[in-house]
């Protein structure tokens, strides 16, 4: 955190001193001394009886209010010039933090489609995210701004240009190819939650073989997903078998990207278990026979 009173800009990578802001105190040694001089001529004047004995004593008495009045308009007006500002820098840091926030926005997005899930009972959960964000704002934004910038406006910030971007650019093929696993199995519960499902990511450990498990009236259905670049094999179907088992859910699918090997799809034929592309999760009623065909 920068010191109060001393700005920084940001510089090639480098925060350095800038201009300093107007102080309310900064009238200057040879203001000060003047000063003090018309309050000790004050005092000449006034003299042993208290009261001013010559006209010229009257005007040593005099001028020493009209430079305390003088002094406390001086810093009055430098008071409302640092004001004006401190303002003027923090709409700077908030444009700085809009900036940072475009640049980092992939990142950002592919951040909250991870760590933003939904509970059993339907509730949005933020609590890792609200984490990534704070993480961002301390080490990211922060030390680009010379003022303090409120975590609250920039959490609003950034999902307000998170829910933007998503609108314009909805994910395609080429934006998942370049997802890692952990956030394709995001991906998928994402899409599982945007079609009338509860679904959420699993922990990893301890998971049985399940990556995302999703509920929709009284059907529960365990997931598990494959970011390949080769044929998904038996290990998948197996894996799901047995996680299907564990959870006791009514339904079991294999999600990937990719292929499937014959020996996958063998097994999963006889186990009952859905060997699917991600683009079909947006419609699972043909494999589950829902009334709206979702």
């Amino acid at each position: 955190m920068p010191q109060a009173g001393v700005p920084f800009r940001q510089t090639q990578g480098r925060r350095e001193m800038s201009e300093q802001p107007p102080g309310c105190l900064e009238l200057g040694c040879a203001h000060w001394l003047l000063l003090a001089i018309s309050m000790v001529l004050m005092f000449v004047g006034m003299g042993k009886s208290g009261t001013p004995e010559t006209p010229r004593s009257a005007l040593l008495v005099i001028q020493f209010p009209m430079f305390m009045l003088y002094t406390f308009y001086r810093m009055y007006g430098q008071y409302r010039a640092a004001g004006e500002w401190q303002r003027t820098e923090e709409q700077r840091d908030r444009r700085r933090a809009l900036d940072l926030v475009k640049e980092h926005l992939g990142a950002l997005r592919v951040k909250r489609m991870q760590k933003r899930i939904r509970d059993d009972y339907g509730n949005t959960v933020a609590d890792a995210w609200d984490k990534e964000m704070r993480y961002f704002w301390r080490n990211v934004v922060q030390p680009a701004c010379t003022s303090f910038l409120h975590y609250e406006w920039l959490k609003q910030a950034i999902d307000e240009a998170i829910d933007r971007h998503e609108a314009v650019n909805p994910l395609n093929e080429a934006h998942v190819d370049a997802l890692e696993p952990l956030q394709y199995e995001a991906y998928c519960a994402g899409i599982l939650n945007d079609n009338g499902w509860k679904a959420s990511v699993t922990k990893g450990s301890g998971d049985q073989g399940i990556d995302v498990v999703a509920t929709r009236t009284d059907i529960k259905a365990v997931f598990q997903c494959k970011k390949y670049s080769s044929p998904v094999g038996n290990k998948a179907v197996q894996e799901v078998i047995a996680g299907k088992e564990y959870a006791s859910a009514d339904y079991a699918f294999v999600v990937s990207n990719a292929q499937y090997t014959p020996a996958a799809r063998e097994l999963a034929g006889k186990a009952g278990v859905f060997l699917i592309h991600h683009s079909e999760l947006e419609n699972l009623g043909k494999y589950l026979d829902f009334g709206d065909g979702r």
